[in-house]
């Protein structure tokens, strides 16, 4: 009987035991949620009702890039920049592009050689300029040189957009990009359910990021591999970050995408790293909960202004390379 007894007791405990750890498994999972209903979902231990976004007021410039580029292009031959004439470089089996920025002497790397170029006027005749190549400041070749055109005392950025890294340890060390990045901001496409169950989307930004945060944690794995065949430009971004290259006057964006992807557009052309689920939870998670959000609604100029409060609203320029 006493052996009945204790077999009971050790099958009861045994029981508690399974309980306890699949209660246990059950918030660690919730603690790793991204998805957010705002009734019931945690992110981290919080509820969707602490995350209270403040909302910011953004009204845009009515400037257009475009049109400025429209009238570069409209200008003739011998009023055209040098940069913008022979925008278009070959060398070393590489096309270099005109970024149409000029670089200080003081981020030159060494001298590589000179060399003459050609491009076609008005006309269609064609033009020959003699240069002189240099590389640029700890960044490969592979991906931007400086060029100087003869009789002329500025140094051109030229960059690469056919640059294909193998790996994201290529990308971060071809371009030294621990060392030159700067973040602006990072974009959060949130999305939820309200009572009623419909799926609503806001847009929160963060911004004061510390570079170091971000690296850390999307760029810890350097052996991923580049999945430039799935490059798809009409993937869905979950998380944004907006990055500028000064030495290479570039803004770039960092994407964290629906199905776990980490893609950036940097020189030109879309490199992408499959990072993962968690990773890419770890990521969100971790801006949720260590930055201040703001829910970002934009402003048409044409709406009544005394709808918005002056002192909410920012303007956003758009940037013009002079």
């Amino acid at each position: 009987m006493n052996n009945l007894n204790y077999r009971i007791i050790f099958i009861f405990c045994i029981i508690f035991i399974i309980i306890i750890i699949s209660i246990y498994i059950l918030q660690s999972n919730n603690k790793n949620e991204t998805i957010i209903d705002k009734d019931n979902t945690y992110v981290n231990n919080r509820s969707c009702n602490e995350i209270m976004w403040e909302t910011r007021y953004v009204q845009k410039d009515t400037n257009s890039r475009n049109e400025t580029l429209l009238f570069a292009e409209r200008k003739k031959w011998n009023q055209k920049e040098i940069y913008i004439k022979f925008n278009s470089i070959n060398f070393n089996s590489y096309n270099y592009v005109s970024n149409e920025s000029a670089i200080q002497h003081e981020n030159l790397g060494n001298y590589i050689q000179q060399i003459n170029v050609s491009a076609y006027d008005d006309e269609n005749m064609e033009q020959i300029a003699t240069v002189n190549i240099y590389e640029i400041e700890n960044i490969s070749n592979k991906c931007a040189i400086a060029i100087q055109f003869e009789n002329d005392e500025n140094y051109y950025i030229y960059i690469n957009l056919y640059y294909v890294p193998n790996t994201l340890n290529d990308l971060v060390n071809d371009l030294n990009l621990k060392e030159i990045i700067s973040i602006s901001s990072i974009s959060y496409n949130y999305k939820y359910r309200n009572k009623e169950g419909t799926e609503q989307n806001e847009n929160i930004e963060f911004e004061n990021i510390k570079e170091n945060d971000i690296l850390n944690i999307l760029f810890n794995n350097l052996s991923l591999k580049n999945l430039h065949e799935e490059a798809n430009l009409h993937r869905e971004y979950e998380m944004s970050i907006k990055c500028n290259i000064l030495l290479l006057n570039s803004d770039i964006q960092i994407n964290i995408t629906n199905d776990d992807y980490l893609t950036t557009n940097v020189l030109g052309t879309e490199k992408i790293f499959y990072i993962g689920n968690q990773k890419k939870q770890e990521f969100i998670n971790y801006i949720i909960n260590n930055y201040i959000g703001h829910k970002i609604v934009y402003v048409d100029d044409t709406e009544d202004e005394e709808t918005y409060p002056d002192d909410k609203i920012l303007t956003i320029y758009n940037s013009v390379k002079q």
